[in-house]
């Protein structure tokens, strides 16, 4: 291991006894918080040039901590570089709590998730940070536990070359903090799964009204008709596409989520009235304690100024299926619309297929074919239009044939989509729109232009 201090007036010691395989720091850096850090971190070099298809996990345990201020802090590290400002994240034991701050951008301000601690902290302590993709989780396992305990999940997009370790600070200067930390270990997983095939790829024909069709048969997420725009899925470079036998005998490529969160989205803005069908199985890796949450979005966008954009379909805790939405907000954070029971894990092992259809200002669910959801947005703000995307959150899925077919509306066509209301609304004789266009073009009428937004 090698040592790095943010500030040369840092005092320090740093040693390793090879009997316990113990490393001894003793350090009075000051923070490591807001866009610039003030840390000791003893770290090493790892390489992550797969995306999701590639995993580091860090153990350590927290064998014992000498510290003066409730906001010292002594822990596992993941970090861009070893500048004050960059990007990392910090998974930190403090006299009552367990943090995981994170900075997401190189010279951004730190934020965190938490698990306060009231009867304190309990030694030796054992932490766990583990990234795959762009996924960052924490967690911990307190003295006598058989669990871990989660602190959080944050999507941040490090570099594939970055630096791991453990470090501390003790906030104040004059008294230091001295950290033990035993049985240090990294684990890197580097597996490039699914190269492509082009034997694979969808070659079939694509008929009239296909938006969007992503069956990962080359083994990538970009699998889709060329003249169709934005094939790409958003936060992703190497997918976790495997390759499995079906009960035919059939070779099948899917993506698969190994209890690995996140959000992904395709497509283009200017959609408007369409059908998202995808197919799912949840995985016989399923735990009954377990989340088990995926969720669907259609009418997907975010704008700078006015946050995210888009109903959502959520299969979650093993029984149950709703339609949220998110308006103006500047996170996930979806409002509950309607809901009915669904036993979706009865069948693990099986494929099922969702399809929801978004219609001017409906949104409707259909499971296996069976209609499960219908909600009415009558609300001030709607979301009109937008991309499709997933996420999932504590749970082990397949997922495949993402396919987005035009609805076609006969009455306002993606006119009344795009001003936002008045569904049903005819379209003006010169009112001009190509669903295909670049999401940056305008929707034009004539000489009169508007975002829709």
């Amino acid at each position: 291991m090698e040592l790095y201090n943010s500030k040369s007036r840092t005092l320090v010691s740093f040693g390793y006894e090879e009997a316990t395989d113990s490393y001894t720091l003793k350090t009075n850096a000051i923070d490591s918080w807001w866009s610039k850090d003030d840390l000791s971190f003893a770290y090493e070099r790892y390489s992550l040039p797969y995306g999701e298809c590639s995993r580091i996990e860090l153990n350590v345990i927290l064998t014992s901590f000498q510290e003066f201020e409730a906001r010292a802090s002594a822990g596992l590290a993941l970090r861009n570089s070893l500048t004050p400002s960059a990007a990392n994240v910090f998974l930190i034991a403090r006299r009552n709590t367990i943090f995981m701050t994170f900075r997401r951008h190189d010279g951004e301000n730190t934020y965190a998730v938490r698990t306060d601690m009231p009867n304190g902290l309990s030694f030796p302590l054992a932490l766990r940070l583990v990234r795959q993709g762009n996924i960052v989780s924490g967690s911990f396992k307190e003295p006598g536990c058989d669990s871990w305990r989660h602190v959080g999940s944050v999507d941040i997009p490090l570099e594939s070359e970055l630096y791991g370790g453990f470090g501390g600070y003790s906030y104040l200067a004059d008294y230091p903090i001295t950290a033990v930390f035993q049985h240090y270990r990294a684990e890197v997983t580097n597996t490039d799964f699914a190269p492509v095939d082009l034997s694979r790829t969808d070659n079939d024909e694509i008929p009239a009204g296909l938006l969007m069709r992503e069956r990962f048969e080359d083994g990538s997420v970009t699998n889709l008709p060329a003249s169709k725009t934005n094939p790409v899925w958003s936060n992703v470079t190497h997918a976790n596409i495997i390759e499995i036998t079906e009960k035919d005998g059939r070779k099948n490529r899917v993506w698969h989520k190994d209890f690995m969160p996140g959000y992904h989205f395709a497509g283009n803005v200017r959609w408007t009235d369409y059908a998202l069908t995808a197919d799912i199985l949840f995985t016989k890796a399923c735990r009954s304690a377990s989340k088990n949450q995926v969720g669907f979005f259609v009418r997907q966008r975010e704008m700078d100024l006015y946050g995210k954009f888009h109903y959502g379909v959520y299969l979650t805790d093993g029984n149950s299926i709703r339609i949220c939405k998110s308006v103006a907000e500047n996170g996930y954070n979806m409002v509950p619309l309607v809901s009915a029971p669904l036993d979706y894990l009865s069948n693990l092992g099986e494929w099922n297929r969702i399809r929801i259809e978004a219609f001017d200002n409906t949104v409707t669910v259909f499971w296996n074919d069976t209609r499960v959801l219908f909600y009415e947005d009558t609300g001030t703000v709607i979301a009109p239009f937008g991309r499709i995307g997933f996420m999932t959150e504590d749970t082990s899925v397949y997922l495949d044939n993402f396919i987005v077919t035009e609805m076609e509306d006969p009455l306002g066509g993606a006119y009344d989509n795009l001003i936002g209301g008045l569904f049903d609304e005819p379209a003006p004789a010169d009112f001009v729109y190509d669903i295909d266009a670049e999401e940056d073009s305008l929707f034009i009428s004539n000489s009169e232009s508007t975002t829709g937004y």
